[in-house]
C-alpha cells in the first residue's frame, strides 16, 4: 500500500470514529444556538408588542381597520425569527414598537408604511439567511474534509483532535511523538512586496513541500497563516534536528521571483508521555520553542521535551 492510500485510509477510519464526538463542535450545534437567540428575541418582542395592544385597545378600542395593522406589524417583526436571524427580529420589532406608539398616540398609521416595513423585513431576513447557509456550505465543507481550503493540508482542528487521539493512553497505536511548528520569518515582507495572491502561491509551494518531507504515519497542518505543523513518531533529537534542518534547507531554495532565500524558525516538543497532555498543551509548548527559536536569530531551531527542565 502507498503512502497516500495508506493515511488516506488512517485518517478516514480515525474521523469516521470520531463523528459522534461531542467535544467537535458542529454547524448543527451552532445553529441550534441561534435559532434559541431568536426564539428568545421574538418572544420578548411579542410580550412587549402585547402591553402595547392592550394599552392601545383601552384608550381607542378595536376596529378592523386597527387590528388589520397591528397584527401585520406582528408578522413583519416575526419575519426575524422565520429567518432565523435575531438581530432582525430585534431591528425590525424596535421599527414596530415604535410605529405602533405613534399609531396609539395619533390614532392613524399609514398603510403604506406597513407593508414597506414588512417587506423590507422580509427581504433583510432572506438575504441574511442566505449569508447563513452560505457560510455555513463553507464551514462543512472544510470540517467534512478536515483540510485547510488553500493548502490542502490538514485543518487546525483535525489536527488537534488527531493529536488528542493519538496521546490517548487507550489509543491502539498510542506511543512518545514530537510535534513542530515552523513559522517563516520573513513573509510579512514578502507578502508587502509581491502582494498576497503570490503570498498565497508560496504558501501553497510551502505545504506541498512539507508534504513531501513526511513518511507513512506522519501529519502536517497549517497552522495559521504562514505557520506550520507537524506531527512525529520519532522522539530522538538529533534524528528530529537533522529532519528539520533538511526541510529549512528545502523551504528556503525559493523560486527565482524570491530575491533572497527565505527562513524558518522551528520549535520542536517532544513527549515521552503525551497521555499527560492536551492537544492545547502540546501545541502550545511547540509554539513556546518556536518563538524561543526566533529570539535566537532567523532560521533556528530550539528543542523541548516533557522530561527536561526546560519549563515543561
Amino acid at each position: 500500500m502507498s503512502k497516500s492510500q495508506s493515511e488516506t485510509k488512517t485518517m478516514r477510519d480515525f474521523f469516521s470514529a470520531r463523528e459522534d464526538d461531542s467535544s467537535l463542535p458542529s454547524c448543527r450545534n451552532q445553529t441550534r444556538f441561534h435559532h434559541q437567540r431568536s426564539h428568545s428575541a421574538a418572544l420578548s418582542f411579542l410580550l412587549i408588542v402585547g402591553c402595547l395592544l392592550i394599552l392601545q385597545w383601552s384608550n381607542l378600542g378595536w376596529s378592523t381597520g386597527k387590528l388589520g395593522p397591528s397584527i401585520l406589524l406582528i408578522f413583519s417583526a416575526l419575519a426575524g425569527w422565520t429567518f432565523k436571524q435575531p438581530g432582525v427580529t430585534y431591528t425590525m420589532g424596535m421599527t414596530c414598537m415604535g410605529m405602533l406608539i405613534l399609531h396609539a398616540v395619533q390614532g392613524e398609521l399609514h398603510q403604506q408604511a406597513i407593508v414597506e416595513t414588512a417587506r423590507a423585513t422580509f427581504s433583510v431576513g432572506a438575504v441574511a439567511q442566505l449569508m447563513t447557509v452560505v457560510r455555513s456550505i463553507i464551514d462543512d465543507r472544510e470540517s467534512i474534509s478536515g483540510s485547510d481550503p488553500l493548502t490542502n493540508l490538514l485543518n487546525l482542528k483535525r489536527f488537534k483532535a488527531y493529536v488528542d487521539s493519538r496521546s490517548a493512553s487507550d489509543h491502539p497505536d498510542s506511543s512518545p511523538f514530537a510535534i513542530a511548528l515552523l513559522d517563516c520569518d520573513q513573509f510579512k515582507s514578502y507578502n508587502d512586496t509581491h502582494g498576497h495572491l503570490s503570498g498565497d502561491q508560496y504558501l501553497i509551494d510551502m505545504a506541498n513541500r512539507i508534504d513531501s518531507s513526511l513518511v507513512e504515519g506522519e501529519f502536517a497542518a497549517r497552522w495559521g497563516g504562514d505557520e506550520f505543523a507537524i506531527l512525529y513518531l520519532s522522539t530522538n533529537e538529533e534524528f528530529l534536528v537533522d529532519r528539520l534542518r533538511a526541510l529549512q534547507q528545502s523551504l528556503a531554495s525559493t523560486s527565482e521571483q524570491i530575491e533572497n532565500s527565505m527562513t524558518w524558525s522551528v520549535g520542536i516538543a517532544i513527549f515521552s508521555s503525551p497521555e499527560n497532555f492536551s492537544a492545547d498543551e502540546m501545541i502550545n509548548r511547540a509554539d513556546q520553542a518556536m518563538y524561543a527559536a526566533k529570539r535566537t536569530g532567523r532560521g533556528q531551531i530550539h528543542v523541548v521535551s516533557d522530561s527536561s527542565g526546560d519549563g515543561l
